[in-house]
This record gives structure tokens, sequence and C-alpha cells, in this order.
């Protein structure tokens, strides 16, 4: 799975699916578009590119799954990003209050 938003939202949630093994889930890496954050470990995932890069990155990490995880994105970059993700392949989700209610849809 493929975390979009490697912000206070994307750590947070990646750190509970790490701690819940129960969900099945395995987060592979992040995806965000500040240049700054590109290429650093964040919370213990690597920062693989940015958005413009999700299908490379996707195909190249078998990535099936994509959690957007920006708080307060406005819908226009949540509905680029969804396209973004449906075209690699990637079932994309937006983050709910709770992982766990996302993962059992």
């Amino acid at each position: 799975m493929l975390l979009i938003g490697a912000g206070e939202a994307g750590v947070m949630v990646s750190r509970e699916i790490v701690n819940r093994p129960d969900l099945g889930l395995a987060p592979v890496g992040f995806i965000d578009d500040n240049p700054a954050k590109i290429r650093t470990s964040i919370g213990g995932l690597r920062v693989l590119g940015t958005t413009a890069d999700i299908k490379v990155i996707a195909e190249k990490v078998r990535a099936r799954r994509a959690l957007i995880t920006i708080a307060n994105a406005p819908g226009h970059e949540i509905r680029r990003i969804t396209e973004l993700c449906r075209d690699a392949g990637s079932r994309p989700r937006s983050s709910p209050a709770s992982t766990r209610s996302w993962a059992t849809r």
C-alpha cells in the first residue's frame, strides 16, 4: 500500500497500520509533493516520489492499494490523486478517522 501524503496524518496512519497486523495491510512508502521530503525517511518509511510518479512507483513496488492521508486537501486535489492512482492500477481510498473502518470496507 502506498500512503499519499507524508505529513502528520500520514505518519499517524502508517503507525497504526504497522502496529495493527490484524488489518492485513503493508505500507511500502509515502508519496508526497513536497520536494524536500523526496528520498527521505519519515516514520520509518521512505518518501518514494511525487504524485506525478504514482504510476511508475506503484508498478515498481507492486502496490495494489493507495491511501490518501492528506489532511484538509481540497476536493479537486483528492480527485486528481484518485485518478492518478486508478491509472496506476491501485485502488485509492481517502483516510477516515479510523484506519480500521477504512480497511474493512
